[in-house]
């Protein structure tokens, strides 16, 4: 039995907190992965590297959060549960390549752009490197079925362990919806809000009282998981 220390879990909670507003704040100001014209290349580059600055912060927070809700459960999630945390971490690796890539590459990229023939060959380079063919797109093609999978997996773990609302639980599926739905009557407002659902999760770990946590351990120093 592996023993964590609820002050750990408060930070985990904090972490899941403040990873999932910024990313819901982040979705909401992010722009198209390129610029649609000359004029909003100042603005799109501040814009682009900027976001994307912040996310390459968030993401690991993000995780490390995770898998502090995953510990809080460990004594109800069985082992398939465990495999949508690794799900999970392969999705946001890939969010965290598509930052690296605009907060390293954009600037060099449009630097000196001066026409729209320019800019349109290099937004191509840009959309070639984020999209291109071959081993990319492979990996691609064999973590998405398996990060959707993972989705779901999270969701019934998070039902089945009992330890926080079932509610709560079906709105992780909020986010691999925006899959499949319309982009622009669904996914453009419910992606960011998607976010929201892991600040949740963050407040009830922040603020879970620990020795309702530790299953009746007296003093409550501990959280057993």
């Amino acid at each position: 039995m592996i023993t964590v220390k609820p002050s750990l879990l408060r930070v985990c909670g904090w972490m899941l907190i403040a990873a999932g507003l910024t990313n819901c704040v982040l979705q909401i100001v992010h722009l198209e992965d390129t610029p649609a014209q000359l004029a909003h290349l100042p603005h799109f580059l501040s814009m682009a590297v900027g976001v994307h600055a912040v996310m390459l912060v968030a993401t690991p927070i993000f995780l490390l959060g995770l898998v502090g809700l995953y510990a809080r459960q460990a004594e109800t999630i069985r082992w398939w549960g465990w495999l949508s945390l690794v799900t999970f971490a392969y999705y946001l690796t890939f969010e965290l390549v598509h930052a690296i890539l605009q907060v390293y590459q954009y600037p060099v990229l449009y630097e000196g752009i001066t026409t729209e023939e320019q800019l349109k060959a290099a937004s191509d380079i840009a959309n070639r490197t984020l999209f291109h063919d071959g081993f990319p797109t492979v990996m691609s093609a064999i973590a998405m079925p398996a990060v959707l999978i993972g989705f779901i997996l999270m969701t019934v773990a998070m039902i089945r362990a009992r330890v926080y609302s079932r509610w709560l639980a079906l709105s992780i599926l909020l986010l691999p919806l925006t899959f499949f739905l319309p982009w622009e009557s669904f996914g453009r407002y419910v992606y960011p809000v998607s976010f929201l659902t892991y600040a949740a999760y963050g407040v009830l770990l922040a603020f879970e009282k620990r020795e309702a946590a530790a299953h009746g351990r007296g003093h409550g120093a501990d959280a057993s998981v």
